[in-house]
């Protein structure tokens, strides 16, 4: 993958590449598998024990992520473009108070979380008898999708990591100099 593109990005096209290519699409297709995941899991739960573990990791990968995406859509992206565009007041205390709600430390750190729930729903996916069952012909369809957002997430770590998170910590720092 050719990353030099992103050198000539400003942050806030960067902010809005991650918005478009990641966040928009990861959501709708959490949102779609997840009756899926939940239905194979109630049909099968009996038969295969590792369905219940698979519905299980689904169930806190969606939770986690979405709560990750959620102070990124909310709090971290509209203030990175506001501090771009010298609207940022870090002089209010509810913009302080939501700064503080956000730690870039931890925000990173969460990439690593995710990484192991994809790892693990994959393997489960490609090591258990349900992808080769003729009654779930879509498992193989839904581990490639997973497959997919793991590669994704690769790109999106380093977006975050080189450009968004370096430039929330130069805010976090700046707010804290107040």
């Amino acid at each position: 993958m050719d990353r030099s593109k992103f050198n000539d990005m400003s942050i806030i096209e960067i902010v809005n590449y991650l918005t478009d290519n990641f966040h928009i699409p990861l959501k709708n297709l959490l949102d779609k598998r997840w009756g899926n995941i939940v239905g194979f899991s109630n049909k099968h739960n009996d038969d295969y024990p590792k369905v219940k573990h698979l519905k299980d990791l689904y169930g806190q990968l969606e939770n986690e992520i979405l709560k990750h995406m959620k102070k990124e859509d909310d709090i971290m992206f509209p203030m990175i473009i506001d501090y771009e565009n010298n609207k940022l007041d870090l002089s209010n205390e509810e913009i302080i108070n939501k700064i503080d709600i956000v730690d870039g430390h931890k925000m990173e750190s969460e990439h690593e979380i995710f990484q192991y729930y994809l790892n693990t729903i994959i393997e489960l996916l490609g090591n258990c008898e349900i992808v080769e069952s003729e009654d779930v012909p879509e498992c193989n369809e839904i581990r490639e999708e997973f497959i997919k957002i793991n590669e994704d997430l690769q790109e999106h770590i380093y977006l975050e990591d080189i450009f968004i998170y370096k430039k929330w910590k130069e805010i976090e720092k700046k707010a804290d100099g107040k």
